[in-house]
């Protein structure tokens, strides 16, 4: 327990800053997001507390509908609708880059006069579950964490204990994107595959399960022992980072280069045969690695990916200052920042698969 509450103080530890310039602005997220993180910690949030700094509740005392509307909740709302965003970290991009609808064209699944009426009571449940209760993982990736993490004795029962909260019938039945690998391997935690392998989700109809996976256990028998669930379990995303064996090898610690791309074959024919709706490849940008970036984007699309991700690296406690700023080239003040940006410039990062974040393409201080 004491390794997982470490990492997820490196979440906590970004602070807040005054917001500005957000009059007229929307963010949906509090309306639609219920992320669950290794302590039993709510967020309405995407990204949890890396994102927020305010909880709304806690499963392992609360059942999941209470926490839904619980004052904690309703206060991030009226913290939206009054352009205070006062609950918001600075690390959440679309706070950085105000990437937000307008508040009178806002994206949201909830009813259309919550947000009209400024009521910050919802009566549907939230539209997205993220599951990152288990941070089991059978890789200790630098950026990530500084050795494998698995749960077992009393982490293991709490993290029991919380899956079994979000398993209420009412509560799931208005959920339509259930993710896992939030902030560990689905694949390498007993509880998420006993709940992809025994718990029949179909039975929602509405509801699509995205597994975020770094692709080493998704192999023909594992997908096999999903049979159950094959109707709802429909979106993958593979953590990658590398497109040569070498980098692969230093930047995921504990993986296996040639099993990875055995698997990738795999889903990327899952996809073809339309066994899935969605299979996207993820590679987080870094000095070691960003060379790479125009193999990587042929990697995918012979994989035949929907999407092909580059993120900037990010900070979750795991790095010593000085070795962050070393490793983190989409700074501007990196020796070769300029380097990448030429880089970006290629034709290639401009097709319609690839997805490069904000910090990525502007650059941070």
């Amino acid at each position: 327990m004491r390794r997982i509450r470490s990492l997820t103080a490196g979440y906590r530890s970004l602070i807040g800053v005054k917001k500005t310039g957000m009059r007229g602005v929307f963010c949906p997220q509090p309306w639609e997001y219920f992320t669950i993180d290794s302590s039993g910690n709510v967020y309405a949030c995407k990204c949890g507390s890396l994102w927020s700094n305010k909880r709304i509740g806690n499963l392992l005392t609360q059942e999941p509908l209470e926490i839904w509307n619980s004052k904690s909740a309703q206060a991030i709302r009226k913290s939206i609708l009054d352009s205070s965003y006062r609950f918001c970290k600075a690390s959440c991009p679309k706070l950085q880059y105000k990437q937000f609808s307008s508040s009178q064209n806002h994206n949201t699944a909830s009813p259309q006069d919550v947000i009209a009426n400024k009521l910050p009571v919802v009566n549907e449940g939230p539209r997205f579950l993220n599951l990152g209760y288990d941070m089991s993982c059978n890789l200790y990736c630098r950026s990530c964490r500084k050795e494998k993490v698995f749960l077992e004795g009393e982490g293991l029962a709490q993290a029991a204990a919380v899956q079994n909260k979000i398993l209420d019938e009412e509560f799931l039945k208005g959920v339509a994107v259930m993710q896992a690998g939030l902030c560990g391997e689905p694949l390498a935690s007993s509880l998420n595959t006993k709940l992809f392998r025994d718990v029949d989700l179909s039975r929602f109809s509405r509801l699509r399960v995205r597994l975020v996976t770094n692709g080493l256990f998704f192999t023909p028998s594992m997908w096999q022992s999903f049979q159950k669930n094959h109707a709802c379990l429909k979106s993958i995303y593979v953590s990658v980072d590398a497109a040569t064996a070498k980098t692969y090898t230093l930047l995921r610690r504990g993986g296996d280069f040639n099993t990875v791309m055995e698997n990738l074959s795999f889903i990327s024919r899952l996809r073809r045969n339309n066994c899935l709706e969605d299979f996207s490849i993820g590679f987080v940008v870094q000095k070691e690695n960003y060379r790479e970036m125009r193999d990587f984007i042929l990697l995918g699309e012979r994989l035949s990916c929907d999407t092909i991700n580059f993120t900037h690296l990010q900070d979750y406690g795991t790095y010593a200052r000085q070795e962050y700023n070393d490793a983190a080239v989409h700074r501007t003040l990196h020796p070769e920042n300029r380097r990448l940006r030429e880089y970006l410039t290629d034709p290639l990062f401009g097709g319609p698969a690839v997805k490069i974040t904000q910090a990525l393409l502007r650059g941070e201080q």
